[in-house]
């Protein structure tokens, strides 16, 4: 087993698909000890990450370098944001309706492509991800969550930013259908 050779793969590359890392190996059993010593993370869905990098960040880093068509949705949005503390346990991506993904690490959700606006590029683990912006984030939440609970702490903690946009609201309401305007309209009137 060449230890050294999968640690300092993913320092370089952060994450990668297991049958990278097998040059470095006898046997893929030795991935799943080398995780349970600390020496890598495993992410889920035969991808890993090197032991510094973050579950979740490391999900995005593999969306942005293995799925590049696909974009950070729903709860992950929410989460990356800071709008939410609800756990995530697989990584929410809007791709377009042509394209497919089946992987146990990632939800994808197939939209009209004229739908997937709003997004924003971040760099994350040294990679640029393509995330919904936090505005849009509140769209999909109201529509994913109702007016519930989740929705409304994602709106309070976004009216607390100093960059709020409620330009950019309205006009994803518009196009997206959605109400969320209205429950910020309703915030500032609850005070």
């Amino acid at each position: 087993m060449n230890k050294d050779g999968v640690v300092q793969y993913l320092k370089e590359k952060r994450v990668a698909r297991a049958k990278e890392l097998l040059p470095f190996i006898d046997h893929p059993f030795e991935l799943r000890r080398m995780d349970e010593a600390g020496y890598i993370n495993s992410l889920g869905g035969g991808f890993y990450a090197h032991a510094s990098v973050d579950s979740v960040l490391g999900g995005f880093a593999v969306v942005a370098r293995f799925y590049p068509k696909a974009v950070i949705s729903g709860l992950s949005a929410l989460h990356f944001y800071e709008l939410t503390d609800q756990s995530i346990n697989y990584i929410d991506v809007d791709i377009p309706r042509t394209t497919s993904i089946r992987n146990e690490l990632i939800k994808p959700h197939r939209v009209n492509a004229n739908l997937m606006i709003g997004i924003d590029e971040v760099s994350v683990e040294s990679y640029t991800v393509k995330i919904y912006s936090p505005e849009r984030a509140l769209c999909d939440a109201i529509k994913l969550f109702g007016k519930g609970e989740i929705f409304y702490k994602a709106l309070k903690r976004y009216m607390a930013r100093k960059d709020k946009d409620t330009v950019e609201i309205a006009r994803l309401d518009r196009i997206l259908r959605t109400d969320v305007l209205g429950r910020v309209a309703q915030e500032f009137a609850d005070g």
